[in-house]
């Protein structure tokens, strides 16, 4: 098995959308429009894709447009290649394997 990589589950929403922007344009997406897919600012957007970057699930080039970089693809779950843990933030515990 690959690398386990955990996921807050706004960080899982967001590697979904960049992976079905890539998939649907063939090119990635601006921080601008992960922000407006989300309905939040642009600096709540780069918080969020450097933490993704630091764990390893994508890579950018800072100041650079349409830079990022799937390393590690959420539709390769269950795939036996790298497995990525959701956690539940409410509070609950609960962890979701997805």
């Amino acid at each position: 098995m690959g690398k386990t990589i955990e996921f807050t589950p706004t960080e899982l929403e967001i590697m979904r959308f960049i992976e079905r922007f890539i998939g649907a344009n063939g090119f990635p997406p601006t921080l601008e429009e992960i922000s407006v897919a989300r309905g939040v600012t642009k600096v709540t957007s780069l918080q969020h894709i450097a933490n993704l970057c630091e764990k390893g699930a994508i890579s950018r080039t800072k100041y650079r447009s349409r830079s990022i970089v799937v390393l590690h693809s959420v539709r390769d779950i269950g795939s036996g290649r790298d497995e990525c843990v959701c956690y539940n933030c409410k509070g609950t515990g609960y962890v979701e394997r997805v």
